[in-house]
């Protein structure tokens, strides 16, 4: 009797979580790069707020949903002295489509579909940020 409610306690585990929320995180350590190195950056909320400042190059640790259903995009601002200006470029969460579609089909079911991996956001991912900052022509450090 108690081997059958060991088994039914693993059942109902694996029942109520979803498949991505087990094998990947709400966050995603994302690796910020840049040429040249050394470039000042600021990642932004969708609504604007700063998340994060630092230099290239660096590792961050983004949240990836914001709330049910809806991804954690961000933009993240680029500036070095002798390059053209802010460069600014998304930085979108996409859908981790095996362990969210297919490791649900097997372990999750609806629960982890619609439920737990929406609300966690751990059925998103995020890749990580490498830009090349244009030289700006008309820069002239000895003004």
């Amino acid at each position: 009797m108690k081997r059958f409610k060991d088994v039914l306690v693993c059942i109902l585990l694996l029942v109520a979580t979803g498949c991505a929320s087990i094998m990947c995180s709400d966050s995603k350590t994302v690796s910020i790069g840049s040429y040249p190195a050394d470039a000042n950056f600021t990642i932004l909320s969708p609504e604007g707020k700063v998340i994060y400042k630092g230099t290239t190059p660096t590792i961050v640790t983004l949240k990836q949903g914001r709330g049910y259903f809806q991804a954690g995009d961000y933009r993240i601002a680029f500036h070095k002295d002798g390059y053209e200006g802010v460069y600014t470029m998304p930085i979108k969460s996409k859908m981790e489509v095996g362990w969210y579609l297919g490791g649900n089909a097997i372990f999750g079911g609806l629960i982890g579909w619609f439920i737990i991996d929406p609300l966690t956001g751990a059925m998103y991912t995020m890749e990580d940020v490498y830009v090349t900052l244009p030289p700006d022509p008309y820069y002239n450090p000895k003004l």
